[in-house]
Order: C-alpha cells, then sequence, then structure tokens
C-alpha cells in the first residue's frame, strides 16, 4: 500500500531507554534523513523529538532537540548512498556550524551543505531546527553552481537570503500537511528561492542574453506540444526549431535543464491534468500514462511519483475522480 499523502512521521527519544537512544537515534537518522555521528555531554539526559514528511523529491525535518553535536566525516559520507544538500534554518538558537569554513548562525539565519563533504554541526542549547532534504537532481534543476551556497551562513536580514529562510522557516512537517497549494507548488517556490539567493551571492554569474532566455522558452513550448509522442528524441525537437542538437542542450543547462528531465516533466503535466479532469475519469490510470507518452505503466508511475510527490491514483482519490476501470 502507497503511503498516504499527508502522513508526518515522528520519533521521540523519550520512548527509548536513555541507555539507548544515542543508536536509535543514529539508526533512524540513517535510514530517513542521513547518516550522522552524534555526541553530547547530556548522554543521560539527551532529549530528540524528529518529525518529518516528504514534498515532491525532498524531505522536511523539524527537529526540537537538547544541545549536542552531530557531524559527518568520512565513514558516514562512505554510508551514503545518495548525494543531496540539506538547508537548515534556525528557529530559536545559536548553531556553531563547519562546512568548508567555520560560522556561527543566529536565529534565523539558513545554512546550506552538500552531503559529500565534511560537516560539524553544534548546538550549544535546546534548538528548534527546521533542516529540508534536497535531491541532487532538485538542486542542480534551480541553482547553476551549488557551491556559491556552500561554507557560508545566509543571512536572514537581507537580499533574497531574508526570503528564502523566511520561507524555509515554515515548511515544517505540519505546515506542509496543512497547505492549500499542491506540493509540488511548495518545491517550485523554495526552488525559485534558492536560484535568487545563489545568483545574487555568486558575483561570478552573468544574466542570460534576451536570445537565449527567448531559445529555451521555445524549447519548453515544442517539447510540450510534443512530448506525448514516445518516441521523441532531442534531435527532432532541434530540428522543428530548426538549431542543432547541440545548441539545444547548451540553452537548457544554462537553466539548469535538462532534456531527458524537461520531457518527463511535460509529459507529468499533461497526466495530472488528464487526472485531474472530469472528462477523462473513465480511462485507467495506466491508459493515461499511456496518452501521456509513457510505454511502461511502472515508469509511468515513478515518474509521476518523483515529480508530483504522490502517485497517480491518490491524485485521482483527492479529486474524486477515481475510474471503476
Amino acid at each position: 500500500m502507497d503511503t498516504p499523502i499527508r502522513q508526518i512521521q515522528k520519533w521521540a527519544s523519550s520512548q527509548i531507554p536513555a541507555q539507548e537512544r544515542f543508536g536509535c537515534f543514529a539508526e533512524v537518522m540513517a535510514k530517513s534523513f542521513t547518516p550522522l555521528k552524534v555526541d553530547s555531554c547530556m548522554r543521560n539526559e539527551f532529549d530528540i523529538t524528529v518529525t518529518w514528511t516528504d514534498f515532491g523529491t525532498n524531505s522536511a525535518f523539524r527537529l526540537a532537540a537538547c544541545e549536542h553535536v552531530s557531524a559527518r566525516g568520512k565513514r558516514e559520507i562512505a554510508q551514503s548512498e545518495e548525494r543531496v544538500f540539506h538547508l537548515f534554518v534556525n528557529l530559536n538558537s545559536r548553531i556553531h556550524f563547519t562546512h568548508l569554513n567555520k560560522l556561527t548562525a543566529t536565529p534565523g539565519d539558513a545554512l546550506f551543505y552538500d552531503s559529500r563533504i565534511d560537516m560539524r554541526l553544534e548546538l550549544p542549547e535546546v534548538s528548534d531546527v527546521v533542516n529540508l532534504k534536497l535531491s541532487e537532481i532538485f538542486v542542480k534543476q534551480w541553482v547553476a553552481r551549488p557551491s556559491v551556497l556552500l561554507g557560508r551562513r545566509i543571512d536572514s536580514r537581507f537580499g533574497w537570503g531574508k526570503a528564502l529562510c523566511a520561507f524555509a522557516a515554515q515548511l515544517t512537517p505540519q505546515a506542509i500537511q496543512r497547505s492549500p497549494v499542491p506540493r509540488d507548488v511548495i518545491s517550485d517556490q523554495l526552488g525559485a528561492l534558492l536560484a535568487l539567493t545563489a545568483g545574487e551571492l555568486d558575483t561570478t554569474t552573468e544574466p542570460p542574453s534576451r536570445p537565449e532566455i527567448s531559445l529555451c522558452d521555445k524549447i519548453r513550448d515544442c517539447v510540450a506540444q510534443h512530448c506525448v509522442n514516445p518516441a521523441l528524441v532531442a534531435t527532432e525537437i532541434a530540428q522543428a526549431l530548426n538549431i542543432s542538437p547541440r545548441t539545444l542542450h547548451r540553452a537548457l543547462a544554462g537553466r539548469g535543464e535538462t532534456f531527458g528531465n524537461l520531457l518527463m516533466s511535460s509529459r507529468v503535466d499533461v497526466a495530472l491534468r488528464m487526472l485531474t479532469s472530469p472528462s477523462f475519469k473513465r480511462l485507467t490510470t495506466a491508459e493515461i500514462g499511456r496518452r501521456a507518452g509513457f510505454t511502461d505503466a511502472s515508469h509511468f508511475g515513478r515518474v509521476f511519483r518523483k515529480h508530483v510527490g504522490t502517485t497517480p491514483a491518490q491524485v485521482r482519490q483527492v479529486q474524486g475522480t477515481r475510474s471503476d476501470a
């Protein structure tokens, strides 16, 4: 059975015997968050509560914790199966952070780190933290050079950092659960603010030229028009626009995009419109996937969930357009 779209998961150390809390916490974090080495001078009184939920390809965690240190070194990095990025938002206390550089974040500030690089996070007092676990593909879709965000404090008082910190601080699992807008909209808003903040901090980045922007828009429109063709390839789009495939890929890369991801996203958009329309309620989800350009039902389900954060069947349930077929 699929995980319900609105489910929030929770783990509390208070439910575990004191002598087992460190080991249990590390195990839970390794499975749902990321492998960590945890230490505290309050081992006999270690207290932490974690709640989390997914939105799109990302996850939102909220930690209410006593003072402790979390770190990732060579061992923890080697245990990680995937590369992810994390955006910490410090809600109520100071945080000492080492990731390429040593720095201190004050309440309201954010920190960004790469799971493939050593990290040390010190919480010297009782803390309330929002931690957004961001997939590599999501970050690279929005931020051309994620490295510009590493090893620095994102100031909550100035520029786009102010908007990013304020928005991310609200992305608790409970807020995402209650959100009146789809989770992919939340992801897009977060991605846009990350991109704007990175662009503001990256003094080497030049804005794309108007012709390049126009070409990207033409590529997107052309893909949207032809995406239901299951055999569509980049060469055909390039030919339709009278450009070379190399120019097509270069233009998309300038936006942090790839042809494959754009094609899948366009097909998902087509499927989503059909799933939420009463006009297609008699079609099975498999048939909708086929009409959107997917040749395999299971592949359609995986791609759809990756982009939308839920399954086609769950979308149909929410919309009240489930097929009896």
